[in-house]
């Protein structure tokens, strides 16, 4: 019995990777239309040079050189198109899962292995951004190659080769990841604590050198790169509520904060909203569990999340979902390190129950992974709209395009219509909807006006295609309608 326990620990984490990868190329294999916040990301670098690249992108728009490089190359090689864009992300998503597998490793328990891996496999953020034109996917894999080296460096007992290269890829990391400042300055903080503790003055040395690289890598990329974006007025406003509230003067400031570190569990974290306290509990005690027995190790893992959380405070980088998906490999090992706390102390009474019940959070990340393998995730399919549009529209229709949807409109236009066909591009007018009626009356008179809606805003509770569609219906007649996952299309007669 003993024997096929161990045959089935051995084997399950590989099948969980099999599981991992097949998620991902099914997300992949989809080619569901460019989002709103890939097309104009996508546009700069079909449009542009690669020295183009090293100036603002427009359409703000903000991605490491490294990053829309590799874009570029895939580009050139297999021409414009989504699977092309996507090839990197995807890339990275898939070594993700065995760098992540390695990492895990290192902390020599078995049941941590397999609850953490179970995690990072079924987290439906990481499937679906490894199929996404950003550099969430990417940003997740150097953050991983990373501490994957600096854990290989300390059980080398910092060998001067292997602490070398750990610098080398550290220094390039940045180019291709934001965060990966975080990361590095994380784990350079426990090398040097484990140098000085080990006395290791020829590894200080050599620490001490890798550190100047890395400075030095950084403020080159900062004025060459980052600049343009820490300046960037729109990118800074865009992400003003996502940053954490500092000082924290108010109750609501402390609310929001509270807030905000408990939404991770669900995005990044992968959680359902249901079992985020549960995941929170798991992950303090899994917390209190590495330190006590793996203590480097796991400040290798918390440091980098207290830093990015610091960062956030002054401003410098803000505290969502997608742009710290680097961290769910973080939330994933801690909270599998507590699940694998409270299994091995039940199962001394029961190990039916121990398993039942360390397997809850694993029941929302599994239905959605599975369902997501039989549908995947297509939050704005405006391809099906526009090739619904060009079978049927006449050429004396006039079409109106949602301010919304006015960069995947962009990408997708000359894939669709001849260059010298003429749209009619919308207005944003959130703070004052009566800007959209004026502008809808513009078009009255037309017999035949198509409306394309995506990436539809819905704050303060409403929904801008309603407000859309209500205004019409009073002034026109609509004739026809197509809608699909997250886009839509209609066509009004307003001449009367």
């Amino acid at each position: 019995m003993q024997i096929k326990n161990e045959k089935f620990f051995k084997t399950l984490p590989r099948l969980l990777i099999i599981i991992g990868i097949i998620l991902r190329l099914s997300q992949y294999i989809y080619n569901r239309s460019l989002t709103e916040g890939e097309a104009p990301l996508a546009m700069n670098i079909i449009e542009r040079s690669y020295q183009g690249l090293l100036r603002p992108l427009d359409y703000v728009q903000a991605a490491p050189i490294g990053f829309l490089y590799i874009e570029k190359l895939f580009v050139n090689i297999f021409g414009n198109n989504e699977y092309a864009l996507r090839i990197f992300p995807l890339i990275a998503g898939i070594l993700g899962i065995y760098i992540f597998y390695e990492v895990l490793k290192h902390i020599n328990d078995t049941t941590i292995t397999i609850f953490g891996l179970g995690f990072f496999v079924l987290n439906d953020h990481l499937i679906y951004f490894s199929s996404e034109v950003k550099p969430y996917s990417s940003d997740l894999l150097f953050s991983l190659l990373l501490v994957l080296l600096t854990l290989i460096t300390i059980r080398e007992n910092l060998k001067i080769p292997i602490l070398i290269l750990t610098g080398i890829i550290g220094a390039i990391s940045i180019w291709f990841s934001f965060p990966a400042v975080f990361v590095f300055s994380g784990i350079g903080i426990v090398l040097l604590i484990y140098t000085i503790k080990n006395k290791n003055y020829n590894a200080l040395i050599a620490l001490t050198i890798i550190g100047a690289i890395w400075i030095l890598s950084f403020i080159l990329n900062y004025f060459i790169c980052i600049r343009h974006y820490t300046a960037h007025k729109e990118l800074v406003d865009f992400w003003q509520k996502d940053f954490i509230p500092f000082p924290p003067v108010s109750l609501k400031a402390l609310y929001q904060i509270v807030y905000m570190l408990i939404r991770i569990f669900k995005n990044p974290g992968g959680f359902s909203i249901y079992d985020i306290l549960l995941a929170l509990l798991f992950f303090i005690t899994g917390i209190y569990y590495l330190y006590q027995n793996k203590r480097t190790i796991s400040l290798i893992f918390i440091l980098p999340l207290i830093i990015t959380f610091i960062c956030s405070m002054f401003k410098l980088y803000p505290f969502e979902g997608r742009v710290i998906l680097f961290i769910a490999p973080i939330l994933a090992i801690f909270v599998g390190a507590g699940i694998s706390l409270f299994y091995k102390v039940i199962k001394k009474d029961s190990r039916i129950i121990a398993m039942v019940l360390s397997l809850i959070l694993f029941l929302q990340p599994t239905g959605t992974g599975f369902y997501h393998l039989i549908k995947p995730r297509a939050p704005e399919e405006l391809k099906p709209v526009l090739e619904y549009l060009k079978k049927n529209k006449k050429d004396e229709d006039i079409v109106y395009v949602y301010y919304g949807a006015i960069n995947a409109f962009k990408y997708y236009k000359n894939k669709f219509f001849n260059p010298d066909e003429s749209f009619v591009l919308g207005i944003e007018s959130r703070k004052d909807w009566s800007g959209y009626y004026q502008d809808i009356e513009k078009l009255k008179g037309n017999k035949r006006v198509w409306f394309i809606f995506s990436h539809i805003a819905t704050h303060l509770g409403g929904n801008e295609e309603k407000v859309f569609l209500s205004y019409l219906n009073l002034i026109g007649s609509k004739i026809e309608l197509f809608t699909t996952s997250g886009a839509s299309a209609y066509l009004y007669d307003l001449s009367k």
